[in-house]
């Protein structure tokens, strides 16, 4: 092995290049082109570049990533609506059982008959008022469950605020 070695080594001695007017006369330059004007351009500002990427990137990132102040808006209708429509069910039936216990207590009054009459006719009035706001409850509910319906929070345009 080392013989070959010292054999390629050794024939290369001497064979160097000489100077003359060909290797020693300045080489026309190639007419610049396009095409490495942008790459020596690129070259110089790679680094440039490179950060503007980057931050392009992140800003890209950061816009499609956090909600918009619309979707916001959408989240916010959509968590009342659904929140209303839970609680006015369980309104309503509050109502309904408050009704059952007035009807009771007034069957318990009619029987007895040991009160007079404002008392008979102030525990009519607060049924007649229990029915009302379970009616009034009745429709909130039904104007909700439509909102959901119709997907009125979805369609809503963004409000703008100053």
């Amino acid at each position: 092995m080392e013989e070959l070695y010292k054999r390629n080594t050794m024939s290369n001695k001497g064979h160097t290049p000489t100077p003359g007017p060909v290797a020693d006369s300045p080489q026309p330059e190639p007419p610049p082109s396009a095409k490495k004007g942008f790459i020596q351009i690129v070259g110089d500002f790679w680094q440039l570049i490179t950060a503007l990427v980057g931050i392009v990137t992140v800003m890209f990132a950061g816009v499609t990533y956090f909600a918009t102040r619309e979707q916001l808006i959408q989240l916010t209708c959509m968590t009342n609506t659904n929140l209303n429509v839970a609680t006015y069910a369980s309104q309503v039936e509050q109502l309904r059982i408050q009704i059952e216990l007035a009807d009771m207590e007034l069957d318990t009054l009619f029987k007895a008959r040991k009160s007079g009459l404002p008392e008979y006719q102030r525990k009519q009035s607060d049924i007649e008022g229990y029915r009302t706001a379970q009616k009034k409850k009745i429709d909130q509910y039904d104007q909700e469950f439509a909102k959901l319906k119709e997907r009125v929070c979805e369609s809503k345009p963004a409000e703008k605020k100053p």
